[in-house]
């Protein structure tokens, strides 16, 4: 936005947000929680306002636990309720298991690469990496 010379306006956002029709909607932010949207709001602020959970999505690399404890913290003492943490990428043994060590109420889930991106393989990829069960949790769902 600033390389274009744009200004990120939260309002319109927010008033986008209340004119949307009831139904069960997925807010994509980009980049990580502290991403500034303009000179004194972040991803995480615009969350905070929109009154609405997040499931994180973290890769897989190198740096995963470091940035995945601290996105939880930050979204715990912004008082933004959790539903989950999506790993996405190859797979890392102990990964999920030293994550639930550190907060043991989270549902970890790991998703893989794809080699290709499109609405048949993530609905098939989906299926095979959550259980209905999982699903309706992180969705809000009852189990």
């Amino acid at each position: 936005a600033q390389a274009s010379s744009a200004t990120i306006h939260t309002e319109r956002f927010l008033e986008r947000w209340r004119s949307l029709p009831e139904g069960d909607w997925i807010l994509e932010g980009a980049g990580g929680l502290r991403v500034p949207l303009n000179s004194k709001e972040t991803v995480q602020d615009l969350i905070r306002q929109l009154d609405v959970p997040a499931l994180l999505v973290a890769s897989t690399r190198l740096g995963c636990i470091n940035h995945t404890l601290l996105s939880l913290a930050s979204l715990e003492s912004a008082n933004i309720p959790v539903r989950g943490v999506v790993l996405s990428g190859e797979e890392d043994p102990g990964l999920i298991e030293t994550l639930r060590d550190f907060a043991p109420h989270i549902p970890f889930l790991r998703f893989p690469l794809l080699k290709e991106v499109h609405a048949g393989t993530l609905s098939m990829q989906a299926k095979e990496s959550f259980s209905e069960a999982m699903l309706n949790q992180l969705m809000g769902g009852l189990p």
